[in-house]
């Protein structure tokens, strides 16, 4: 949560030993933003990208 009563997820992705890139987005719910990180972490395995 957010200081504004919003779910806030944090993507970050980048080169191992480089400096991460990030995004976060904010989404009204906490089902919303469950369901958006779900999907982003699907299609980033999908892409070869590892847990970490």
């Amino acid at each position: 949560m957010n200081l504004f009563s919003e779910v806030s997820v944090l993507r970050e992705w980048g080169m191992q030993g480089g400096a991460p890139r990030e995004v976060i987005t904010c989404y009204g719910n906490l089902r919303d933003a469950s369901v958006a990180a779900d999907t982003f972490r699907k299609k980033a395995l999908k892409r070869g990208y590892e847990r970490g």
